[in-house]
């Protein structure tokens, strides 16, 4: 019983720092300041979860989900990686289309294996998806 209340404090732990980032990057944006946002947040994913942002950029569909699989992330928590990315790439649009595609791109990845994880279909994720589609067909 322990054993899971400490499996489940962690999980617990994962999405509140995850959801800080979030938040972090979204501060820095809104502030204009977007590199520094980039630069901290990225620094603080490998340094806090050991997760290395331009890695997970360069792997495979198949590389991507055993590496997070490994990790142990839940659903809500590659959601919230996945949003990141989102929030990421659009601050780009305008300096480097291509960058940003690459970044929607692994985004669009992540909601794949999460749809592909969850039992339970969610609208708001879908929503998210199409917007990210849409952005890749805009700026190719």
């Amino acid at each position: 019983m322990e054993q899971r209340d400490f499996l489940q404090d962690q999980i617990d732990q994962l999405g509140k720092v995850l959801a800080k980032l979030l938040a972090d990057f979204v501060g820095f944006k809104s502030q204009g300041n977007v590199a520094e946002g980039i630069k901290h947040t990225n620094k603080v994913f490998a340094k806090a979860l050991d997760l290395d942002v331009e890695v997970l950029l360069a792997m495979g569909n198949n590389e991507l989900w055993v590496y997070l699989r490994r990790k142990k992330y839940q659903s809500e928590h590659l959601e919230l990686i996945a949003d990141y990315f989102t929030e990421w790439g659009e601050s780009l649009i305008n300096e480097n289309e291509a960058e940003a595609v690459r970044i929607f791109r692994k985004a669009m990845q992540i909601y794949d294996l999460i749809n592909e994880d969850s039992r339970v279909y969610s609208f708001e994720r879908a929503a998210k998806y199409q917007k990210l589609e849409a952005f890749v067909e805009e700026l190719q």
